[in-house]
């Protein structure tokens, strides 16, 4: 019981340090990315060149958790992560001093961003494989709590130690304790002799398999989450009636609510005791409800609530989902691998599908994104219906 304690904390610390990570980048790579001579849209696409490699290689990387051990793979994908951070870091600090600059700082940041992107895809699946062999299926939301929960953590601890450490030591040192964080978290990550054996007896055509409907189902129902989460800024200048600077104030407040909404949504399906189809099926009715909420709500106030009962329902859909993935599926790896393949890419399409939409039909594109979860519900339904037969 121990060791599995021991385990599941490293496991948390070294998914917490790439979310952890990447808030950090993100108030970061751009203003200095523009400082030293870089435009808008290439800072922008070293984001994306990183985020693009994510649907390309973690089922790759879930499946290889399947063959060779789920605790080597996870160790591959957090070293990826911290040692990407590294060269970031690196690459800014020589891009200050000088040595480095034009197209040739835009390569070695893109291919930077693409190692974290290819290699730090790896957690993830690795992480849910190895939760899933150390417990039962009564077990299985519960422990599926963790990475959402470590995401999140994250998240919220990279924005608190940007905020004071950026004045004191310059932009790019949140950069090096990152890449030190992740180094720590290898060192420390289960070894493989204590991991669970790779399931050697899962037929090589089952890890070839493609995604299940309930897989493409999540895509969509993510797919129209994301958009409505990219109409966020939008939605507060146009309802307060604010400056840019005000926006920027209100959404980063915005996001702070909505992430503790996720992590409560997250602690509650933990707890609540009911079974994942269910657990994750109340959640996509209450995402729903917060997105059609999100098309009527009135000024900044409203939009805040609106997004945040939006953000519990995805606390709760989360670990809910990967549980009822994990539960349905033959190679645990693979299975994970491709839900984080189609998260990852629902989060790439789902953005830039919001923003241009509303665009054009303003907001009344939320109820047609609300739309994307009704497979996604039905789905879980029909399961649901069969648990009860």
């Amino acid at each position: 019981m121990r060791r599995l304690c021991s385990d599941r904390m490293v496991l948390g610390a070294g998914l917490a340090s790439l979310s952890f990570g990447n808030a950090v980048l993100l108030p970061v790579l751009v203003p200095v990315a523009l400082d030293v001579g870089l435009t808008e849209a290439k800072a922008g696409l070293v984001l994306s060149l990183g985020a693009l490699m994510v649907p390309l290689t973690a089922p790759v990387w879930g499946a290889r958790a399947d063959r060779i051990g789920a605790a080597r793979v996870f160790r591959i994908g957090v070293a990826g992560g911290a040692l990407s951070f590294l060269l970031l870091a690196l690459l800014l600090w020589a891009a200050q001093a000088g040595h480095v600059m034009g197209v040739a700082l835009f390569l070695a940041l893109a291919a930077a961003r693409m190692l974290y992107g290819g290699v730090a895809s790896a957690a993830l699946p690795a992480a849910v494989s190895h939760l899933a062999a150390d417990t039962d299926p009564a077990t299985r939301t519960r422990a599926m709590s963790l990475p959402g929960t470590a995401f999140t953590l994250g998240s919220l601890a990279g924005a608190a130690l940007a905020l004071p450490l950026i004045p004191l030591a310059g932009p790019i040192a949140p950069l090096f304790v990152v890449a030190a964080l992740g180094g720590l978290c290898v060192l420390l990550a289960p070894h493989p002799r204590h991991a669970a054996p790779p399931p050697t007896t899962v037929p090589a055509r089952t890890l070839r398999a493609a995604p299940s409907g309930l897989v493409i189902c999540a895509a969509l129902a993510m797919t129209g989450l994301a958009m409505a989460h990219a109409l966020l800024p939008v939605l507060l200048q146009a309802r307060g009636a604010l400056s840019v600077s005000e926006t920027v104030r209100s959404g980063a407040f915005a996001g702070l609510v909505a992430t503790i909404a996720t992590l409560g949504g997250i602690r509650l399906a933990a707890r609540a005791g009911l079974g994942p189809a269910t657990t994750a099926l109340a959640g996509t009715l209450v995402a729903g409800a917060g997105m059609l909420a999100l098309a009527l709500a009135p000024g900044v106030a409203g939009t805040i609530a609106a997004v945040s009962t939006l953000s519990f329902g995805l606390g709760l859909l989360t670990p809910s989902l990967q549980a009822q993935v994990s539960l349905e599926a033959r190679a645990q790896g693979q299975a994970a691998g491709q839900l984080s393949a189609a998260t990852g890419l629902a989060w790439i399409v789902g953005p830039a599908a919001g923003l241009t939409l509303h665009g054009v039909f303003g907001a009344a594109i939320l109820p047609a994104a609300a739309a994307l979860l009704l497979p996604f519900a039905a789905a879980l339904a029909g399961r649901i219906a069969g648990q009860a037969r």
